[in-house]
């Protein structure tokens, strides 16, 4: 956890950092800021979500990838995050982790993190972009 944890503090600090350069909307939090900030919504988030890790099949320590879901009733799925190590993207991966977790992309799914980068990415019809902020009320 404390591998995920910390990647997916680093990813997002980094997604705002894009944001706010591409928006020139100011400079970013400082990461020890953005870190102390945001590990108090992960702390909640982790509270109530599964969290897959895919692994190599050789060497259970070496993290591939890793997706967090959280299931509620009667409701889509809520994706919090799926991130796969950058040399290892586009290797069916993150699918994978998609596919266990139960999501498909024809099906509704709300999904809490976007990027600029994401942005490039077309987001299957059924998918909700909902900040992580507004799912302790959602």
């Amino acid at each position: 956890m404390a591998y995920v944890l910390g990647s997916w503090a680093k990813a997002t600090h980094s997604h705002q950092k894009a944001q706010l350069y591409l928006s020139k909307h100011g400079p970013e939090t400082p990461l020890p800021v953005y870190r102390r900030l945001f590990g108090e919504w992960q702390k909640r988030i982790a509270a109530r979500a599964d969290v897959l890790i895919a692994c190599d099949d050789d060497d259970a320590d070496c993290i591939l990838g890793y997706l967090i879901v959280e299931r509620r009733d009667d409701s889509p799925p809520v994706l919090h995050y799926v991130q796969v190590k950058r040399d290892l993207m586009r290797k069916g991966i993150a699918a994978a982790l998609l596919d266990r977790a139960g999501i498909k992309r024809d099906e509704a799914c709300i999904y809490t993190f976007t990027s600029p980068i994401q942005g490039k990415v077309k987001t299957p019809e059924r998918w909700v972009y909902v900040p992580y902020w507004l799912t302790e009320s959602t």
